[in-house]
């Protein structure tokens, strides 16, 4: 008979657990990525060489409660991808894939409660808009040549909440 491999093994847990406990998981995690949130913002405001963020926005990430905003859930360089596209560009996709590491089988966990906490439902409001905004004249703001209005596509997250309810348009 064939071994299950640590994938196989980890599959198996996860199946044990059930979907509740599967939950209580997933926030697990996320609570300690807003304690990791916390950690790196206090250490940001502790360099001299880093912009300070205006008292609002700095206490609204301190507390990380972009981890409820979709707008704020990417890499940093994501939120300029608007400004990359061709003149014109109507649809775009994206996927993802393992890029290889130390086992042959990976097993992808998580996909279900994120679509139903992230994407589900008008996920984009006023609020978030400003939040996000908010954080990127902080984040993409230089001391020498300041912050370039093009860099947060207000606009397009505008466009979704007014014509499509804040639901994204998946």
């Amino acid at each position: 008979a064939e071994q299950a491999g640590p994938a196989q093994g980890q599959a198996q847990k996860l199946h044990e657990l059930g979907a509740a406990q599967g939950e209580r998981l997933v926030d697990e995690v996320l609570s300690r990525r807003a304690e990791m949130c916390d950690q790196n913002l206090a250490s940001e405001a502790r360099r001299p060489d880093v912009c300070a963020a205006p008292p609002q926005t700095s206490s609204m990430m301190a507390s990380c409660g972009s981890l409820d905003n979709i707008l704020l859930l990417t890499d940093s360089y994501k939120v300029t991808h608007h400004l990359q596209y061709p003149p014109g560009t109507e649809t775009i996709y994206s996927y993802f894939e393992c890029r290889g590491g130390a086992y042959q089988e990976v097993c992808f966990f998580g996909l279900q409660y994120y679509l139903k906490k992230y994407l589900c439902g008008p996920v984009v409001t006023a609020a978030k808009i400003d939040q996000a905004e908010a954080f990127c004249k902080v984040h993409f703001s230089n001391p020498v040549w300041g912050y370039n209005e093009k860099i947060f596509n207000r606009a397009a997250w505008l466009h979704i909440l007014r014509e499509h309810k804040g639901h994204l348009p998946v």
